[in-house]
């Protein structure tokens, strides 16, 4: 296979720093395993003139609702969770879902099930600013577990009926307080005995359990107003607390870490030294599109471009009418500061990027596509 990385090298460095106003950034490729280009470009620290070395740990942010999807995908794989069974059955608090009509609490005609979790159906919406939530964070001193959390949230009405529509939310953090119950362990427990220990991901888990001061990154921000980069030294999760292990938006890790995750799923859920996370069956299905066939309105955007759809927590190419060049199937997702994670289990390919940037401005340009694009042309795969 002829592989030329230049015109890669050539994105990051002209087009993605045009601006100067990206701190620094990381990425991976990696292709049965091995990884076939890595690259760092700008500061860990604009402060210091520090360089990105490499092995920084990040704010995964919406990057980790793959890990959490795929880590649910693993009980219904093992005949511990039903997909379509009710939540309820997991975490008896989702019984009495309720919508609030002419100021009265009516209840739901639907009942939630998991899948309404997986394809962000459930009728929940991503404000955590809720009379329960908070009361349940002041009560604890936010010693919260994802199932309390969970329960809380559900106290609250939802915003329309489940599998009426998607609405990107708090689901997968709901889903990760379903592992929870169904492993009767912690989430971060649960994920680390099945996920992280067996690939090798040391350096991965929750604010509460990994955080480092000498590798977490430096945050930064960017304000549109002042046109300035600022350190964000918040690391609350949408304004719930570091010790929350939040299954949507709540992961470190380095970009080392991550690919290990990205490659076992593009090589059909097992690893590099051989350990099956998931069957190749599994993967499919994680992948499989499911808003047309299951939410009654299925309007579904997302950030890297025309062409998807939504599977089982992440985005899945559907159409390649619009000259992309990943195959069908191809999937992932990105986060709030940045993070972008494409896998192919067509071609056993995957890629991860990583930048530590809230409010990046060209965000909005979708930066992420040409990633995508010129990797399948720097590494001659014609899908």
């Amino acid at each position: 296979m002829n592989m030329d990385f230049r015109p890669l090298e050539e994105y990051v460095n002209n087009v993605l720093y045009a601006n100067k106003d990206l701190p620094g950034c990381d990425i991976i490729i990696k292709k049965d395993h091995k990884t076939v280009f890595r690259y760092q470009h700008g500061y860990s620290d604009i402060e210091n003139k520090a360089l990105v070395r490499g092995d920084e740990m990040y704010l995964l942010y919406s990057c980790s609702k793959p890990v959490t999807a795929a880590t649910a995908m693993r009980l219904i794989e093992e005949g511990k969770l039903d997909p379509d069974a009710p939540v309820s059955k997991y975490i008896p608090a989702f019984k009495n879902t309720f919508l609030m009509k002419d100021g009265k609490k009516v209840p739901t005609e639907n009942v939630m099930t998991v899948r309404h979790l997986f394809t962000m159906t459930a009728g929940f919406d991503y404000n955590v600013d809720k009379e329960p939530v908070k009361k349940l964070f002041a009560e604890t001193e936010a010693n919260v577990s994802a199932v309390n959390f969970a329960s809380a949230l559900v106290s609250a009405p939802l915003c329309y009926e489940p599998g009426a529509r998607y609405q990107y939310s708090l689901c997968l953090d709901v889903l990760g307080a379903v592992v929870e119950a169904v492993a009767d362990m912690p989430l971060g427990e649960y994920q680390k005995k099945i996920l992280f220990e067996p690939l090798g991901m040391e350096n991965t888990g929750y604010l509460n359990t990994v955080r480092s001061a000498d590798k977490l990154l430096k945050l930064y921000n960017y304000d549109a107003a002042t046109k300035q980069i600022s350190v964000n030294n918040n690391f609350k999760l949408y304004g719930l607390h570091d010790r929350y292990q939040s299954g949507g938006a709540g992961l470190l890790s380095t970009v080392d870490d991550y690919s290990k995750f990205a490659a076992t799923l593009a090589n059909g859920g097992t690893s590099e030294d051989g350990y099956r996370f998931l069957n190749p069956e599994t993967v499919k299905m994680l992948h499989s599109e499911q808003l047309r066939t299951f939410a009654n309105n299925c309007s579904f955007s997302c950030a890297s471009g025309a062409g998807y759809g939504y599977g089982m927590g992440v985005r899945t190419l559907v159409e390649r009418n619009d000259g992309q060049k990943a195959p069908i199937g191809e999937f992932g997702w990105d986060g709030a500061a940045g993070s972008y994670v494409m896998i192919d289990d067509v071609n056993n390919l995957s890629l991860f990027f990583a930048t530590h940037y809230m409010g990046w401005k060209m965000a909005w340009d979708m930066p992420h596509i040409p990633l995508r694009d010129i990797t399948y042309d720097c590494m001659s795969i014609e899908n």
